[in-house]
Formats: C-alpha cells, sequence, structure tokens
C-alpha cells in the first residue's frame, strides 16, 4: 500500500537520483541511477537490483560505479525496512493502547 509503481524518480539525500520505472517502491525496469559526481549506471532493475547483462556506465570506472549502485539500493532498501519495522511498532502500540 503507498508503494511507488511505474514511472518516477527517486532522489537520495546523498545527491544520487534514479530515473526509471518502480514496482512494489522498488528499482524494476528501466532506469538510471546517477551519483552527484556525474558518473551513472543505466540498466534494466529487478527487484531493486542492476541486471549486469544490461549495465552501461559512464566513464571507465565500471567497478567503482557498480559497488556505488549497490550501495544506494543496499541504503534505500534498509530505510525501506526501517519505515516498515516502526510502522508496525506503532500499529502494535496503538492496539494495546486502545484495548
Amino acid at each position: 500500500k503507498g508503494k511507488r509503481s511505474g514511472k518516477g524518480i527517486y532522489v537520495f539525500s546523498s545527491g544520487a537520483k534514479y530515473k526509471g520505472e518502480f514496482s512494489e517502491g522498488l528499482f524494476d525496469g528501466n532506469g538510471k541511477l546517477s551519483f552527484a559526481d556525474g558518473t551513472y549506471i543505466e540498466c534494466k532493475w529487478r527487484g531493486g537490483l542492476p541486471l549486469s547483462s544490461s549495465l552501461h556506465y559512464s566513464f571507465h570506472r565500471r567497478q567503482k560505479v557498480a559497488i556505488k549502485a549497490q550501495e544506494h539500493v543496499r541504503a534505500h532498501e534498509r530505510a525501506k525496512l526501517e519505515k516498515e519495522r516502526r510502522l508496525s511498532i506503532a500499529k502494535k502500540v496503538g492496539k494495546r493502547s486502545s484495548a
């Protein structure tokens, strides 16, 4: 409920920006993850992860860019899980106080 689906843009606090397709709140489909330093990774995504067979990078920093992309995806996933955990706790506390 309330998860991104379809085309859109997500901007990270680091200045990185994903522009592309989402499904269930995750990068899914064609998309481009751009970093503040101008490097980017453009590929097909599934379940929030880049499909390596379709990767396109800027410059000659392939390994560095791939690592940065994975770090941003993991940070996004951690933030999402933390938000879900907090909502779950809030719901439990709400049920207890109304009982």
